[in-house]
């Protein structure tokens, strides 16, 4: 299963120190991410550095689900600067898993997100 997080900096400057946290849920088993060195799973953290005004960082995680049932992502987005809409830097998902067991690795059959 892939989870496609994407930040975009909607201004009204651009931001320094741009740094995303979100441990990954229990229930899901980190396997890789196309991140380049910037995505820590041990801690969740996936460091940006510097996001231009307007421009937005995609950041895709690949997991093995090893538990069905609700899936609760909370992610929370910093950076340097002040932001004048700080109600937007946080993001909780429920996802719904259903998976069955094919020789002891976890087959991912349905997901939807609420």
């Amino acid at each position: 299963m892939v989870f496609t997080i994407t930040a975009t900096n909607n201004g009204p400057g651009n931001a320094t120190g741009v740094v995303l946290t979100g441990a990954i849920p229990a229930g899901l088993s980190f396997i890789s991410d196309d991140g380049g060195g910037a995505f820590d799973a041990g801690t969740g953290t996936w460091t940006i550095g510097i996001l231009v005004n307007g421009g937005s960082a995609v950041l895709k995680i690949t997991v093995r689900v090893i538990k069905a049932g609700a899936i609760i992502s909370t992610t929370v987005i910093s950076g340097n600067e002040f932001d004048p809409d700080a109600g937007n830097n946080a993001l909780i998902d429920l996802v719904i898993l259903n998976f069955v067991n094919i020789r002891g690795n976890g087959c991912f059959i349905k997901a939807s997100a609420r």
